[in-house]
């Protein structure tokens, strides 16, 4: 079921970028809306779960060592593609 609903202190730059993500993907506002609301229940209810199912934003870096850190992204490429 939708409605109409009025939310009042959004940021105006985050607003226009989603209008424009909205374009660019071919879905209404609403619909975008819907989606940023969805995953970010999602989010929460999965940090809720001992962290299982983490968001990518919540990723840290790694720092790598060992003998081969000096190629490091050569490896991951060549895993990954070949």
């Amino acid at each position: 079921m939708t409605e109409v609903i009025t939310v009042r202190s959004v940021n105006r730059g985050l607003w226009r970028e989603l209008k424009v993500a909205a374009v660019k993907e071919g879905v209404t506002l609403g619909e975008a809306v819907n989606l940023a609301l969805q995953n970010w229940l999602q989010e929460r209810k999965n940090a809720g779960k001992g962290g299982k199912g983490k968001s990518f934003w919540s990723l840290k870096p790694l720092r790598f060592e060992g003998a081969d850190k000096e190629k490091i992204s050569t490896l991951v490429d060549e895993t990954l593609y070949g």
